[in-house]
């Protein structure tokens, strides 16, 4: 005996629609399926035409990496203030200027494997005045001195594929206890300045600003 043909299928109800939809909101109440909180591009650190080619959204990304550059600002001798996703200028160890998009960091733990990258080489930075550091805890930027004729250390790296700008990474060390409970983050910059041979010669870094914690306005 041959099977009885299929019944065609049909298209869900409006009730049967609004009895599922209230099924997954029991699903979520009972904690099974939590429901994912929207977020807007601001919340998740993005920015908005992001999709967009061109040089501007190159920068735009680069901006809001999701790598934490360490300082996150800069300030030269001169008083000019540098930030990620800008164009640094930069002196190589030969003397030679070049400029780079700051975009992260690397640690200083690592800066062998970042100079096995093919074209990869350091660079460092005008003298700086002052460094600022973001707090890990509430996101504060907090300023700091600079040792007295102190440079930052970069790695500059290759152009990207079919690009023309190259990227730089901040070298970076493990904070002193000191620094941070002043900056309260784990990581901070290295300072010193290139020798002709292309080694670092390290400056001790100024004593960090008495920790006064966090904000009251970050309390509540």
């Amino acid at each position: 005996m041959s099977p009885a043909p299929c019944k065609p299928c049909r298209a869900p109800s409006q009730i049967q629609l609004g009895m599922r939809r209230d099924l997954a909101f029991d699903h979520r109440a009972a904690g099974r399926h939590p429901a994912r909180p929207k977020q807007s591009f601001a919340r998740r650190g993005l920015p908005k035409r992001s999709l967009v080619t061109g040089a501007k959204s190159t920068h735009a990304r680069l901006a809001h990496a999701n790598i934490k550059p360490m300082p996150n600002l800069y300030r030269t001798s001169d008083g000019q203030e540098r930030k990620p996703g800008t164009s640094l200028p930069l002196l190589l160890a030969d003397g030679s200027m070049v400029a780079g998009i700051w975009a992260g960091s690397a640690t200083e733990e690592k800066l062998d494997w970042w100079l096995r990258k093919p074209g990869s080489q350091l660079a460092q930075s005008e003298p700086v005045a002052a460094i600022a550091v973001k707090a890990d805890d509430n996101g504060e930027i907090i300023w700091g001195a600079a040792p007295t004729g102190a440079r930052l250390i970069f790695v500059l790296e290759v152009s990207p594929p079919g690009k023309s700008y190259r990227l730089v990474k901040m070298v970076t060390t493990v904070a002193s206890p000191a620094q941070v409970a002043c900056f309260r983050h784990e990581r901070f910059s290295l300072f010193g300045t290139l020798q002709p041979d292309g080694t670092i010669r390290r400056i001790p870094p100024a004593a960090p600003p008495v920790p006064h914690g966090p904000s009251q306005g970050e309390l509540f």
